[in-house]
């Protein structure tokens, strides 16, 4: 990916490893950039390093990094942090996928800034 200088996206899916969180509206982010990457082909690798697991792929001349942080939600920053260091991408590469509860469930919203509790 090396041609693809400049060209990328972090994606990051919100969630908790474990069965028991599998298949919660919690797990959302899991779910969508799961689902993201077996439609584009992409496989997973585990990363310890980055206490995560990750997938890399090119989509329409974008290479595309997904993460799937494994310190559960709470502390998903500090995977989310190190890896967006360690390549340094910028903020307006990184797209974060979470649940949230102010919005219907099945409803999206997009935006470029915000903060937590539905703002």
């Amino acid at each position: 990916m090396s041609e693809l200088v400049g060209k990328q996206k972090l994606i990051v899916g919100l969630g908790n490893p474990g069965d028991a969180y599998e298949k919660t509206r919690h797990n959302i982010g899991f779910l969508v950039v799961k689902a993201f990457a077996n439609k584009i082909g992409i496989s997973w690798r585990p990363e310890s390093r980055f206490c995560s697991e990750v997938a890399k792929g090119v989509v329409n001349g974008v290479g595309v990094h997904i993460l799937l942080p494994l310190t559960y939600m709470n502390r998903s920053g500090l995977a989310v942090k190190r890896y967006f260091d360690y390549f340094k991408f910028t903020p307006e590469e990184l797209i974060v996928v979470s649940d949230e509860i102010h919005l219907e469930f099945g409803e999206i919203r997009l935006k470029a800034f915000g903060s937590a509790g539905g703002a």
